[in-house]
């Protein structure tokens, strides 16, 4: 089985308010994405399980490792008051990252597993400056000389979606199309595809309706018109 998922697991019950749980469930939703998307293009053999929680507790209870079904379940210390003041991407993520290497450390004193890897990919998270933005897709639409990006931007409390397009090398079209709350399942079917349709440039996602033959409809999340005479087919 390979690794999978790399997360900040639930802290609800240890969560001293309904206040800091909705942040911490907002704002760890960034770092957890960032080491699922590496760890992935790693192909990690993991035996028995496919994703790894790593799930803070109060700095006074005791930790432990588990597995469940598919997943494995690692419990660090965390002092409530120190998250509570840490602010912005830096001292969040920082936090954050402190956090996984003190499981990973664990994981790898009771189990034969390449930590290494996984602390590699923090610290490349740290080097970058605690950013995770990625090239979704690009397209090439030849008859109209024209490239397209879609590039994705997760913060700590917000998701953003940047659609690019140029011609001969220039931009003829860059803006923010999508913004949205932290959790993928506000943003994750949005955008599918770029396709141009009708002398349109469309983006195309899924939409939230699934019907009775359970084949998913495509749904148009934003166009942009051609201007005349920039992209008429060669």
């Amino acid at each position: 089985m390979k690794l999978r998922h790399v997360i900040l697991g639930s802290v609800f019950h240890d969560c001293p308010t309904d206040a800091l749980f909705r942040r911490f469930s907002e704002e760890s939703v960034m770092i957890s994405r960032y080491l699922t998307r590496l760890v992935r293009k790693e192909r990690i053999e993991s035996g028995t399980f496919n994703m790894i929680v790593v799930s803070p507790v109060e700095s006074r209870k005791p930790s432990s490792i588990w597995q469940g079904a598919e997943n494995l379940n690692i419990e660090v210390p965390m002092n409530w008051a120190d998250y509570e003041a840490a602010k912005g991407r830096e001292e969040v993520n920082a936090l954050f990252l402190s956090l996984f290497k003190e499981a990973f450390k664990r994981l790898g004193k009771e189990r034969d597993f390449p930590v290494a890897r996984l602390i590699d990919i923090l610290h490349g998270f740290r080097e970058a400056g605690y950013r995770n933005e990625w090239t979704f897709k690009r397209r090439l639409f030849r008859e109209y000389g024209l490239k397209a990006a879609l590039d994705c931007r997760l913060e700590l409390d917000r998701f953003v979606l940047r659609l690019t397009i140029t011609k001969a090398g220039m931009i003829v079209f860059e803006h923010d199309i999508l913004t949205t709350e932290t959790d993928p399942l506000f943003w994750y079917y949005r955008f599918k595809d770029i396709r141009v349709c009708n002398g349109q440039v469309e983006i195309i996602g899924r939409n939230d309706r699934q019907p009775e033959d359970g084949a998913w409809e495509a749904e148009v999340l934003f166009t942009w018109r051609i201007p005349h005479g920039l992209g008429l087919p060669h």
